[in-house]
């Protein structure tokens, strides 16, 4: 036998592990390939808040109240969450800077953002947004690594809309480890660019 036999045969156990696993990440490629591909046609509809969401089909609504839903994948281990939370204006927030009333729920959060890594799309940045085409965009998203509590690593994606009609804000975040961020962030940003106002 020549010397690549025997170091086949010497380290036959890790081969196995190395052929188990390489298995393992093409049969997860190919089911993310597929939950993409197959999103938007097995979304659930949800109206929250007079907005039309589009929910994917493999996300567990485990909290549901008059102005907060939780959203987590039960059928895997995903270090994942992502919350919709409905706040009514106080005093002042109908004309506030809407980075600033970001900034504030993130500050109560605990959550400082990596300046190297986050991404800031303003107003602006949403003007041919479906929620807003009849209406002025009035809304903010700020995504990126970041750390929580001072010591928590995560990734964290969040958008807040302003609706002066309804006089309150929804407020909706995607908190997750770092490397789950990866797994859930596209869907979640995806029901994000996906909704629409019920037209009254």
């Amino acid at each position: 036998m020549n010397a690549e036999t025997n170091i086949f045969i010497d380290n036959i156990f890790e081969w196995g592990i190395l052929t188990l696993s390489i298995i393992g990440l093409a049969y997860a490629a190919y089911v993310i390939k597929n939950e993409r591909s197959n999103f938007l046609e097995t979304a659930i509809p949800l109206d929250f808040k007079r907005f039309l969401f589009k929910i994917p089909s493999w996300w567990s609504n485990t909290y549901n109240d008059e102005n907060h839903l939780v959203f987590e994948r039960t059928d895997t281990r995903y270090d994942w969450k992502a919350h919709f939370r409905w706040f009514s204006f106080n005093e002042g927030d109908i004309s506030k800077d809407l980075q600033e009333a970001f900034a504030e729920i993130i500050k109560d959060k605990n959550i400082v953002f990596d300046t190297d890594t986050s991404v800031i799309k303003n107003p602006t940045d949403f003007s041919s947004h479906p929620a807003f085409r009849d209406t002025e965009p009035d809304m903010i998203r700020v995504e990126g690594t970041a750390t929580q509590d001072l010591e928590d690593r995560i990734y964290y994606d969040a958008f807040l809309i302003r609706d002066k009609k309804q006089n309150g804000f929804l407020f909706c975040e995607s908190r997750s480890s770092i490397l789950n961020g990866m797994l859930e962030g596209p869907y979640f940003e995806e029901v994000l660019l996906q909704v629409e106002k019920v037209k009254n």
